[in-house]
């Protein structure tokens, strides 16, 4: 599960440092209230969110999965209600009426937080482009009984020239990602900030934004196998999407069309 650590501190995405600082410092006051558990999504939001560069490589993926959460986080009024309703109360507070009414309003944002993210996983799935590419081609009847080659001019994630697909710029080195501390994972799950890599870059490039790849256009031969029809698909090894700052890239299917 990736965590939206805009959700967890309960501010927007377009939050200033400042308002980062004190939603973190509301939430820390009430740090008793809560579980450990809870607490640690908390530090481990502000670690993210405060550090600009953390924050930008976080935002980076962000944006790619969309505005898919819109919860407005956890409601910090609440929590003083509940705890000036305790203090005030004539009876004595009960530790563990508190903390199960606290875990009920924790519970609600969670059970709709997992109901988000389901939907963001599936939304990311379609939104994101594929590593392999698919095009049509149109070929002659002549060609396609004859056999031959066609030229093929198409669009692809290519290496960053700026960065020679590392993703830093000036070439600056890549660092170890101290939220996952260089494991590439978090709670089981691919890191947020490097991408499952362990490494992100210092300074991003410029040009690619730390992601290693950029627009490019490119030109084929595609060689027409004799007797073509037009349910024939040729594949043309890696000659789709360079991946995320990785030399390695998917393939290119190309369906043939003959007129």
């Amino acid at each position: 599960m990736r965590k939206d650590y805009y959700l967890i501190l309960g501010i927007q995405p377009g939050a200033s440092a400042e308002e980062v600082d004190a939603a973190y410092q509301k939430l820390a006051i009430h740090g008793e209230m809560i579980s450990q558990r809870q607490l640690a999504e908390v530090e481990e939001a502000y670690a993210i969110l405060s550090n600009p560069l953390s924050r930008q490589q976080y935002d980076r993926g962000y944006r790619r999965r969309g505005k898919i959460f819109q919860f407005d986080g956890l409601d910090v009024n609440q929590l003083e209600k509940i705890h000036l309703s305790k203090k005030h109360s004539p009876r004595r507070v009960d530790n563990d009426n508190l903390m199960l009414e606290l875990n009920e309003l924790l519970g609600g944002l969670v059970t709709e937080l997992r109901g988000r993210v389901a939907e963001a996983e599936n939304a990311e799935q379609a939104a994101l482009p594929e590593d392999d590419i698919f095009v049509d081609l149109d070929i002659s009847a002549s060609l396609a009984k004859g056999g031959g080659a066609k030229q093929l001019d198409y669009e692809r994630l290519g290496e960053c020239a700026e960065c020679t697909g590392l993703g830093s710029w000036g070439g600056a080195a890549l660092v170890t990602c101290r939220p996952c501390r260089g494991k590439g994972k978090q709670h089981g799950e691919p890191c947020g900030v490097c991408a499952g890599l362990g490494k992100h870059p210092e300074i991003n490039c410029q040009r690619c934004l730390g992601e290693g790849r950029v627009k490019t256009r490119r030109q084929v031969e595609v060689a027409i196998p004799k007797q073509t029809n037009g349910d024939t698909t040729l594949r043309v090894a890696r000659g789709g999407h360079r991946l995320f700052r990785d030399n390695q890239y998917g393939d290119l299917y190309v369906k043939v069309k003959v007129k």
